[in-house]
């Protein structure tokens, strides 16, 4: 096989090229040899100019290719060690950020939920050969921290988890991650998980990777440096899988989109890319149904709380009165179904993980007696157990924002502004709260006002200046 370097016709340039170089010394030696002092001093001057008008450009253009030579022949080792060590300042910042997410929602005050789940419905997983070379299916059904344990069994590390709302799905992602950072710690190795929330993503106008990279980069302009070949440190993260994503909210999503959504995730995904991705059981259903599975991912349907879920936590949320809690006399009379319709209506509303995260803050941590939950509406009322479901739920979403304001100097400012920022995300559309866009909540009218005294006021104070401060003719004084 002939190497390209060694093709005839540059064997015949360089010979060539060499002969030519030979002959102009030789001319020139004869020249110098046969002239007088003068003639050859113009001679070399000449020459000697146009080998600097060749040489300049040639030497620098040499420069500019041992430059990138020199970038290129970096070695694999340092690059490998530089985004090892970026990825680990990663992880600090990412476990920050969680640990206080769950400190704030309160997840390990006492204990978090219990949250549980099974294997999901065979029509929303993909073929178990693609996920672990063989037809029988696993079992994957676990609880609380035991997520980590239930991806890391699945071979294809792909996983669907999927939950009504409120069955606790955002606690458990955050678990993830922060069981997988301590993991990583541990055996310093594997990916940093990071969350991104799918709601501001369309599939229709940007990639899957090239969206994650946008997203990385609003969260962490750092990342933006870039190498010789102007690829970003955080495409240099995702590319090389030291970044693996954590699809929160697939739900979120616009129905339109979601079928499409589905087949870029599956065309961007490399045969060893890590996920998980989290979702409502009926709205991804609906984008298998008009799309395609996840490609080699397992899934799973988060379980409701039970009785005893909820005797072994609540109780241990409030103080003692004696030798039992506010719970106690509640518990009692939803183990015995005494209260008819209000009891089924509000075990069915405490088997909603968020539900008990509200009933928690709303009377554990008050003086509020939770039995009111099941005196709601007069004892002979003739509603349906939904019905009177529903009046519990708004019930606690009611009773959520003066318990956890409590000790607001102005709880009205505070609803105030929390109602004004509900009809703005609600305006803009999707379920995320972004900063650079609440300017679109401000009337059209203020905007022009306010914009309009920006430019107005300077320039006045400009003009009026130059009037004042300037030696003009009358008549030009008048003209300012």
């Amino acid at each position: 096989m002939q190497h390209r370097g060694s093709s005839p016709w540059r064997t015949t340039a360089v010979v060539v090229g060499v002969a030519s170089f030979a002959a102009f010394v030789l001319w020139l030696t004869l020249r110098i040899a046969g002239g007088d002092v003068d003639t050859n001093d113009k001679l070399a001057s000449v020459i000697s100019m146009y080998v600097a008008v060749v040489g300049f450009p040639v030497a620098m253009i040499a420069l500019v290719v041992t430059a990138r030579q020199g970038r290129r022949a970096e070695p694999a080792a340092e690059v490998n060690s530089g985004l090892d060590a970026i990825a680990d300042m990663l992880a600090l910042s990412v476990r920050g950020q969680w640990e206080d997410e769950e400190r704030i929602r309160r997840v390990h005050d006492p204990f978090p939920l219990p949250v549980r789940w099974v294997n999901a419905d065979e029509q929303l997983v993909d073929h178990w050969q693609n996920i672990h070379g063989s037809t029988e299916p696993v079992l994957l059904d676990g609880c609380g921290d035991q997520i980590a344990d239930v991806f890391d069994s699945v071979p294809s590390r792909r996983l669907v988890v999927l939950g009504k709302a409120g069955a606790g799905k955002t606690i458990l992602t955050s678990r993830f991650v922060l069981t997988q950072l301590a993991r990583r710690r541990s055996a310093a190795d594997g990916p940093v998980p990071m969350i991104f929330s799918l709601g501001s993503w369309d599939p229709t106008s940007s990639s899957l990777r090239s969206w994650l990279v946008g997203r990385l980069l609003a969260d962490y302009p750092a990342l933006a440096a870039t190498d010789a070949t102007g690829a970003t440190t955080a495409a240099l993260l995702l590319t090389t899988g030291r970044v693996m994503p954590v699809l929160d909210g697939f739900d979120e999503i616009p129905e339109r989109l979601r079928g499409s959504a589905i087949t870029e995730i599956n065309a961007a995904l490399n045969r060893t890319d890590r996920l998980l991705l989290t979702s409502r059981p009926e709205e991804y259903a609906s984008a298998v149904e008009s799309g395609d599975v996840l490609t080699a991912a397992a899934v799973v349907e988060l379980a409701d709380l039970d009785f005893a879920d909820l005797a072994h936590y609540l109780p241990l949320t409030t103080r003692r009165s004696g030798a039992s809690t506010k719970w106690h006399a509640v518990l009692r009379r939803l183990r015995d179904r005494t209260d008819g319709v209000a009891a089924d209506a509000l075990a069915s509303t405490l088997s909603n993980p968020l539900m008990v995260a509200l009933a928690r803050s709303s009377f554990s941590d008050t003086r509020a007696d939770p039995q009111e939950l099941l005196e709601l509406l007069p004892p002979h009322a003739e509603v349906s157990v939904a019905e009177y479901q529903q009046e519990i739920e708004n019930h606690l979403f009611a009773g959520f924002v003066p318990a956890v304001y409590s000790s607001a100097p102005n709880i009205g400012k505070v609803e105030r502004w929390l109602r004004f920022l509900a009809h703005h995300v609600d305006e803009v559309g999707g379920y995320d709260l972004a900063w650079w866009r609440l300017v679109s909540a401000v009337p059209r009218l203020v905007r022009g006002v306010v914009a309009g005294l920006v430019i107005a006021v300077p320039a006045s104070w400009v003009v009026a200046s130059m009037a004042l401060l300037g030696d003009w003719k009358p008549e030009v004084r008048a003209l300012w």
